[in-house]
């Protein structure tokens, strides 16, 4: 609180019982936090780079969000009907369920321990919260967010990669099907669960 706001509060303090006098420590109080507010965004427009000194104005807030919306537009084809998108969809889900069956050698996933299951989930809970929090960064321009989290998915698929291993060869009764399999042997056993 700047110093002028704390005078106008004070004012207002002691002008109990005067409307008059309360109504001037207001508006004095008042042009005090105005000229703290204007200040202080000086001061952070000072510190921002120089492509981006409106970012906090109303319409810099709405030009971002419409950038985000066309962004999202672009991303998905306007004209795409339910039936094409549930067939792409498919077509996802087929490509991912022959990475597993190949790496397993399920034939279902019916087939699959219940440990490769909940490690399945799991990988897909938090490959989803990151790629939340990328789209998060990348909006915002945080170059050092998107760099953790990129190295975020590397361990994360590192993890996956020994935890689901070590799931399929649980089932099959291998010991260390390959390096990140100790690690991942280990994780399968409590369940795979987060």
């Amino acid at each position: 609180m700047s110093a002028a706001a704390r005078d106008g509060a004070a004012a207002v303090m002691a002008a109990q019982g005067d409307p008059e006098a309360q109504a001037a420590a207001r508006a004095s109080a008042r042009e005090g936090l105005e000229a703290a507010r204007e200040a202080m965004q000086q001061e952070n427009a000072a510190d921002r780079p120089d492509g981006n000194q409106r970012q906090g104005s109303p319409e810099a807030r709405a030009a971002e969000r419409e950038a985000r919306a066309a962004e999202r537009a672009a991303a998905r084809p306007a004209n795409e009907t339910s039936e094409a998108r549930d067939a792409r969809r498919e077509r996802a889900r087929g490509r991912r369920w022959e990475a597993v069956r190949e790496r397993t050698g399920a034939a279902r996933p019916e087939e699959l321990p219940d440990s490769a299951r909940a490690e399945l989930r799991t990988h897909a809970r938090r490959e989803a919260r990151l790629r939340a929090i990328r789209q998060r960064a990348v909006a915002a321009n945080d170059a050092d967010t998107v760099a953790r989290v990129d190295a975020a998915f590397e361990r994360e698929d590192r993890r996956h990669d020994g935890a689901l291993t070590a799931a399929a060869a649980q089932a099959r009764g291998d010991e260390h099907p390959n390096e990140n399999a100790a690690e991942g042997q280990a994780h399968a056993a409590e369940g795979g669960a987060e």
